[in-house]
């Protein structure tokens, strides 16, 4: 295999864990928003990157559209027609001018947008409009706690908003924070103000019978002509008319097109949003955005034959993709997808297009350094590369949380409340999570996957196992090294030892839910230990490890000498293995643990696991060496 390939294959490891959460995380959201709904008396849609399915930073707060038009207020085609006034040069840009004529009858259909938000303001040049402005500012009030009738206010009040893009006052985008009570959540998310209109923009209406085209089906672009749309309150630029200036919105639009996708148009889509978030976003400083890369992909699945997309030619797709990008840049213009006049370069200068192009053609040029950009050590793509067990119990207890009486979702959901509760479902789900390893671990006993990954943590529990004397707790910090043996080992075996401490792990997650939630010595030797590697890497860099530390490395290399002695014994089979026998042992041997926090940190488990994974490795070579 060719090292193209195999970064490729690390690339797309995680991809069905980081699909299924965000997929349990926009349910979820979806979920909130309906209390949010509820409570304050607005309307919400989770949008975006988790609406979407692809979010760029797992457990950040989500996008949300608030709609301040009731669904009886809706703008009707009727209602389009007579105040949807297009600007020229922006497309993809309305102003919404109400004629003297039509204004009583606007404000009896429209009560909310007209008197109760007070948005539509009147001016010599037009008449009468609804204000961009006004709406911008609608946050200053919204989610004051004064603003609400009692019976209405949220949990706790909301803070006063910040505007999400470096406070230029032209984003129509606000976050929220609230001040959570005590032992309540504090609650994020990206607000933007929206006006929910019926039917199909005019100025979009060559989408609906483009032709030719491969993609998307008939049926899904008559569900999204019938869908409806949004207008926000963004102008087409800073010298726009920032007072009257809208921007038709299409993310639900765009959010029905990403449930279209197959397998293999997520995982290119994956490839380029990895490509963008771990390289262009930081280079490029905004002259390339997720939105164009969207754009992208949106035209190449509707100018592709089907027959084209296939798993065995994703790199090949992948950099077709960016060769249609390259194009874009070197032309200065991207067509919107839904209205292809309006160019989404148009505010981006000459310079910084060919910046751009200039970046694009390295990855065209050297495919294999991106990747490596894309694939390093705290990121594989979109997922934390030490996550991926973390990442898939959060998604289980999502779902199972999903499954309780409503009432009960939401205390769990914003306070964490009951604690109880909570702490069963952390543990019943990090313990199906370890249940699903070990079945697949031993479906797929050579899949390296994991062992990529992880290979940090395996990395330095091999090589601090190499620095510990056989027969004494003493440390030699110049004896930390891995080694040509373990490069040398077969990735079955270098299986075995995982499997081995999923089985331990298992059976003390399974050991504390009988004791109703106390700690095992055992989980709390996970817990603490992996606080004790991260120092200790500080400590050994600086030569400062003190006589202390060095006896608690002892402690480590107890566990993994008696752990890779049953490994040795079983030459390297973890199925036979006295689990009962090894795991009583190790709790007599484990070193005492100071009393930790009481929820469970997944994380932490599933760290610790790893680097005993590869301490265990060193021991059990050790062992069968002699």
């Amino acid at each position: 295999m060719s090292e193209l390939q195999a970064t490729v294959d690390l690339l797309l490891s995680p991809i069905p864990v980081y699909r299924r959460y965000a997929k349990a995380e926009r349910l979820s959201q979806e979920f909130l928003a309906k209390y949010h709904s509820r409570d304050e008396g607005l309307r919400y849609l989770v949008t975006g990157s988790y609406r979407e399915g692809y979010p760029d930073t797992l457990y950040s707060y989500v996008d949300m559209m608030e709609i301040l038009n009731p669904q009886e207020e809706m703008f009707s085609q009727d209602c389009q027609m007579k105040i949807f006034h297009p600007v020229d040069e922006a497309p993809a840009h309305v102003k919404l001018i109400i004629k003297e004529a039509y204004l009583d009858e606007f404000k009896q259909e429209h009560l909310t947008i007209a008197t109760f938000l007070g948005l539509v303001e009147n001016t010599e040049e037009d008449g009468y409009f609804v204000s961009a402005e006004k709406t911008r500012r609608l946050n200053r009030r919204d989610f004051l706690a004064d603003y609400f009738d009692e019976s209405y206010k949220p949990s706790a009040p909301w803070t006063e908003a910040q505007r999400a893009e470096g406070g230029s006052g032209l984003s129509p985008a606000y976050t929220f924070r609230s001040t959570p009570l005590p032992g309540m959540k504090q609650i994020e998310t990206d607000r933007v103000p929206a006006i929910e209109c019926m039917g199909w923009p005019r100025s979009a209406s060559e989408w609906i019978s483009r032709k030719p085209r491969y993609w998307p089906r008939a049926d899904t672009i008559e569900k999204i002509a019938a869908g409806g749309f949004m207008v926000v309150p963004k102008p087409s630029n800073i010298l726009g008319d920032t007072k009257k200036e809208w921007r038709l919105s299409f993310s639900i639009p765009e959010a029905l097109l990403f449930d279209t996708f197959d397998e293999c148009h997520a995982i290119v889509y994956y490839m380029l949003r990895s490509l963008y978030v771990r390289s262009f976003k930081e280079k490029l400083h905004g002259s390339l955005t997720s939105y164009h890369l969207k754009t992208v992909m949106f035209w190449m699945l509707e100018e592709t034959e089907p027959t084209c997309w296939s798993r065995e030619r994703i790199v090949d797709i992948f950099m077709c993709a960016l060769r249609k990008l390259l194009k874009f840049t070197r032309k200065g213009f991207l067509p919107h997808y839904f209205i292809p006049s309006q160019n989404l370069f148009y505010t981006t200068s000459k310079e910084d297009l060919e910046f751009a192009t200039r970046q694009i053609m390295f990855v065209l040029n050297h495919p294999l350094d991106a990747l490596d950009q894309m694939v390093n050590s705290k990121y594989v793509g979109l997922i934390p590369r030490l996550g991926l067990l973390s990442v898939n119990t959060k998604t289980k207890e999502d779902m199972m949380i999903l499954r309780l009486p409503e009432s009960v979702a939401y205390s769990v959901f914003t306070q964490g409340e009951p604690r109880d509760l909570v702490r069963n479902i952390g543990l019943k789900c990090f313990s199906q999570t370890i249940n699903d390893t070990i079945i697949s671990m031993k479906s797929f006993p050579g899949d390296d996957s994991l062992l990529s990954l992880y290979l940090p943590n395996i990395l330095f529990g091999y090589s601090l196992a190499s620095a510990m004397e056989v027969s004494a707790a003493t440390f030699d910090a110049e004896k930390m090294d891995v080694g040509q043996d373990f490069f040398e080992m077969d990735t079955v075996n270098a299986n075995q030892s995982l499997e081995m401490w999923a089985e331990l792990v298992k059976i003390a997650l399974d050991d504390t839910i009988a004791a109703h939630g106390d700690d095992k010595p055992f989980l709390s030797f996970m817990k603490h230990f992996y606080v004790f590697f991260e120092e200790s890497l500080e400590k050994l860099s600086s030569g400062s490890l003190t006589e202390g530390d060095k006896e608690a490395l002892g402690g480590f290399r107890t566990v993994c000498a008696t752990a890779g002695a049953f490994l040795a014994t079983a030459k390297f089979s973890a199925k036979d293995i006295a689990y009962a026998e090894l795991y009583q042992l190790l709790c007599e041997v484990i070193p005492p643990i100071p009393p930790l926090e009481r929820i469970i940190s997944v994380d932490r488990c599933t760290q610790s696991m790893t680097v005993l994974w590869g301490g265990s490795l060193k021991m059990t070579n050790c062992f069968l060496k002699q």
